[in-house]
Formats: C-alpha cells, structure tokens, sequence
C-alpha cells in the first residue's frame, strides 16, 4: 500500500476540511463511495472515492487530532485515473492550509 500524507494548518477545522474535500472531490469528477471514521483512529474521516465507470478505489483519511491527512492505494484497489486523482486533491488541498 502506497501512502501520502499532507499536513494541513491547524487553524482549519474538521467540518470545514471536511466540507472543502468533498467539495474538491466532485470538482475532480469523482465521488464519494463512502465516507465513515475508522475505529483505530478516533475522530477521523475515512473516504473511499471512485470514478464512474473505472475500475479501482482512493482511499483519504483525515486525522484533525494530528492535521495530517493522508491519501491511500491499495494494491488491489487500484485504478488508471488514481495518480491523477491523487496529484490534483493533493495540490488543492495544500492551498487550503
């Protein structure tokens, strides 16, 4: 599994990350497949993301507690547009912080 983690500002918070990265990923043409919090990891976000018609699976998890937020690929899970995918949420993220 393949993992890229981008530290947000502290000074944003969890609904309004949670808010612009929803809204970030249907700019990109992608939706929500679906959005949950983990177990291991109180208080975070957990999303699993697709594009239409393609194969494969992102995963993003945001951890407010630490401001990391992090893109996963799975081996099994993956798909030709997830690069991309990746590249274009991560830039757009970064701005915000």
């Amino acid at each position: 599994m393949d993992s890229i983690i981008v530290t947000l500002s502290p000074s944003l918070s969890a609904q309004t990350v949670v808010r612009r990265f929803e809204t970030m990923i249907v700019e990109a043409g992608l939706v929500v497949h679906t959005r949950g919090g983990l177990a291991t990891k109180p208080g975070s976000t957990h999303w699993h993301i697709r594009k239409e018609g393609e194969n494969g699976t992102l995963e993003a998890t945001w951890l407010p507690a630490t401001g990391h937020f992090s893109f996963s690929i799975h081996e099994n899970r993956q798909g030709d547009w997830i690069a991309e995918a990746v590249k274009v949420l991560r830039k757009r993220l970064e701005e915000c912080s």
